[in-house]
């Protein structure tokens, strides 16, 4: 018996979870959709003497006097070469503060750099508590300034499908798709999601340093049974076509896909080694791909015995954190 279990994870954009940090450095290039500003060093001045740039924005200096200068940050976080006439020096900070600055050269000489980074954003809804359906509307609230949007879904020990989506939007809320429309969300079990902003105008990768911290909420899948599964084919007692027969159910909500079974010649599907009675086979199945939906069919290498009396039964698959739900009730069918 084989396990079927195509691929469930959906990813909007290709991104890996990740822990991101943010760091203090200096670069002579500016990062992708970064943005830069020009400090003009003449006439023994620094001007503009005070400017203000985001996370990941970046400074240059360029140095217009005959005379020579440096840009040193007053605790050394950068300290310039000496910048003669004409040359340039330029700093990325990925750490938002307020940075003093002066010339080694000519002490009088002063300016401040004020980095800013954008707020995390607030959770509305869901954040705790149980849904009732498989398609939530999540909503945040964005900080002023966003520009673009990172949310990720992410299921209990990471146990089965999540979401990582990148919006290029400053959107406020996002609808899960529900089966049919994505095979995603499964019973029974917690997500947890979260969304940061960015106030970049132009696409980052998640490791840029001008995202927001993380807001986080949670939800709990729906609870569901095996209660009014019915069998589909074989009908109930009947004859199989073959020995390696489709079995096909009927479930009890079309927002269930993802299931489990269990085939063997006991009707009590005894799984003790030491008092098993015959062979427990079973199967993960994806109901919402099989054709028709919700079967299950018996391998070509590993059909069943001939002229005997199988029993089955299936039961929403639960995961991650979730409790496992009883099987439905015992089906049979007799092999040719």
């Amino acid at each position: 018996m084989r396990v079927l279990c195509p691929s469930l994870r959906w990813m909007v954009k290709a991104a890996a979870f990740s822990v991101l940090g943010v760091a203090f450095g200096l670069s002579g290039q500016t990062p992708a959709a970064a943005l830069s500003q020009t400090v003009s060093i003449s006439n023994f001045n620094f001007s503009p003497s005070d400017v203000t740039i985001n996370v990941g924005d970046s400074v240059t200096w360029s140095n217009s006097d005959r005379t020579t200068h440096t840009v040193t940050e007053d605790t050394r976080l950068w300290d310039s070469p000496d910048l003669k006439q004409f040359q340039t020096f330029t700093i990325t900070i990925t750490n938002p503060g307020t940075y003093r600055y002066h010339c080694t050269l000519h002490t009088f000489m002063r300016g401040t750099v004020t980095v800013k980074s954008i707020p995390a954003p607030s959770i509305s809804q869901p954040n705790g508590g149980t849904l009732e359906n498989f398609g939530p509307n999540l909503q945040w609230t964005n900080p002023s300034g966003a520009a673009q949007v990172q949310l990720q879904v992410i299921p209990a020990k990471n146990d089965g499908p999540g979401v990582d989506l990148m919006l290029g939007s400053p959107a406020t809320n996002f609808q899960i798709p529900a089966p049919p429309q994505w095979y995603g969300l499964l019973p029974g079990m917690t997500y947890s999601w979260r969304v940061r902003t960015s106030d970049a105008l132009l696409p980052v990768p998640p490791d840029h340093p001008s995202w927001s911290p993380w807001a986080t909420g949670s939800f709990r899948t729906p609870l569901v049974t095996s209660d009014g599964i019915s069998a589909a084919n074989p009908p109930p007692g009947g004859a199989a076509g073959s020995r390696t027969p489709a079995v096909t159910w009927n479930g009890n909500r079309p927002d269930v896909f993802y299931y489990e079974l269990q085939l063997s010649r006991d009707s009590g599907f005894n799984t003790d080694p030491n008092t098993a009675i015959a062979s427990v086979y079973g199967a993960l199945v994806h109901g919402g791909v099989t054709n028709p939906p919700n079967t299950y069919t018996v391998p070509a290498d590993a059909p069943l015995d001939a002229n005997t009396t199988y029993f089955w039964r299936v039961r929403p698959r639960v995961q991650g954190d979730g409790l496992p739900v009883a099987f439905s009730g015992a089906f049979s069918f007799r092999t040719p």
